[in-house]
């Protein structure tokens, strides 16, 4: 018997409190690259499960091709959260694009967790990430 996957899209009332949660949304849509807005985005989240392992590039592409097939979405962003596979979609809400860029957010939490696994003090990361964002800009 074949490998299967299972893709299901959660409802509103799913989206809006999974994307309460703070982890959940560390890696968030920040612009499109369809036309360069910066601001709300409209979202889509499925939840994946199976017998495929999308840590790795065969289930990221079994994802892929099931959700161009049955949704026509190309640009979508797995995450993990609490030990459930999902796939995070955004529309940009001027043009209705789904070409969005997602980034991470660097708020204190995860300085707090970077200080832990480098054991080095939370104030230096960001004076580190300071100076860095000052050569690169």
């Amino acid at each position: 018997m074949g490998k299967t996957i299972r893709i299901a899209e959660l409802s509103k009332k799913e989206v809006d409190k999974i994307l309460r949660t703070k982890k959940f949304n560390r890696l968030a849509p920040v612009s499109c690259n369809a036309c360069g807005y910066k601001g709300f985005f409209k979202r889509r989240i499925f939840k994946i499960d199976g017998d495929y392992d999308v840590g790795d590039d065969e289930g990221q592409n079994v994802v892929r091709y099931h959700m161009k097939q049955q949704y026509n979405l190309e640009y979508i962003h797995f995450k993990i959260h609490r030990n459930i596979n999902y796939v995070d979609v955004a529309f940009c809400s001027k043009c209705n694009s789904n070409k969005v860029a997602f980034d991470i957010e660097l708020n204190d939490e995860i300085f707090d967790e970077l200080a832990k696994h480098l054991n080095v003090p939370k104030d230096k990361i960001k004076s580190d990430m300071q100076d860095i964002l000052k050569r690169v800009s």
